[in-house]
């Protein structure tokens, strides 16, 4: 089976299996056979040689629909509840996509920004699903992808502190790195994270209710669903008890009655 092909399926699967930010479908994809004039070296995943390519190569070619941007340069242009549903998004999709077996490539380059023309809103689609079809979890693709989620929470967590500083704070605090060592480590962090994160966004006072409302709305469905149903709780006793503290304050006098 071939990178292309592989891809194909993923972005398939994950078609079925819904995620928080969808796959980034093609709009045409066709393969071309190329003949060679000489042969040219193939080499694997560490560099090195490990063959040659005489007779001819086919080449898959994919035609992407036009989208905004790449999450890594369109950060300065997106809301404080855009970021935080691409912070919380990105790890409940990971968690999901290793629980079927693929490591994504999940620097932020690989997250398209698609902005609805009539609304002016912004989605995330995940782009690239090439580099596991061979479905391996070899110990160095763990640990680029460790390094992927470190890199991609300081970068939206500095977009968030743009906004609101104590928020940004917050989620550093809930911030625990991961040690990548097994898949099922990486899958169980990328969770804990997730539920983490996900409740000092819910609980904030800095945000208003339409902003969590509107985060919690699209991003819930990533959460498994004791997860999602603990997180739903912990946002109304937040909620109770931030309407008890703003609540107008009442002064009783207490009356003594005499029997005469």
């Amino acid at each position: 089976r071939t990178e292309f092909e592989g891809e194909a399926q993923w972005r398939d699967k994950f078609q079925w299996n819904p995620l928080v930010f969808p796959p980034a479908m093609p709009s045409a994809t066709c393969t071309v056979c190329m003949p060679l004039q000489a042969p040219i070296r193939v080499f694997d995943g560490s560099g090195h040689v490990s063959g040659h390519v005489s007779d001819g190569l086919q080449v898959g070619i994919t035609v992407m629909a036009r989208v905004t941007g790449s999450a890594g340069n369109m950060l300065k242009f997106l809301s404080q509840t855009d970021l935080l549903v691409l912070l919380l998004g990105y790890y409940c999709d990971l968690r999901r996509m290793i629980g079927h077996g693929h490591l994504h490539d999940a620097h932020s380059g690989n997250i398209l920004v698609v902005m609805d023309e009539a609304t002016g809103e912004y989605s995330f689609r995940w782009h690239d699903f090439g580099e596991s079809f061979q479905v391996t979890q070899p110990p160095a693709r763990l640990a680029e992808l460790s390094k992927h989620v470190e890199d991609f929470f300081d970068l939206v967590v500095d977009a968030v502190r743009v906004y609101d500083n104590i928020l940004a704070t917050n989620l550093i605090k809930k911030k625990s790195r991961c040690a990548f060592e097994k898949v099922r480590d990486a899958q169980g962090c990328l969770q804990m994270q997730a539920y983490d994160l996900a409740h000092v966004v819910l609980t904030s006072s800095s945000l208003d209710s339409s902003q969590i409302d509107n985060v919690w709305g699209k991003i819930s469905h990533g959460f498994l669903r004791e997860d999602a149903e603990r997180l739903h709780a912990e946002r109304l006793i937040s909620m109770r008890e931030a309407a008890l503290q703003s609540g107008p304050r009442v002064w009783v006098r207490e009356l003594r009655f005499v029997r005469r």
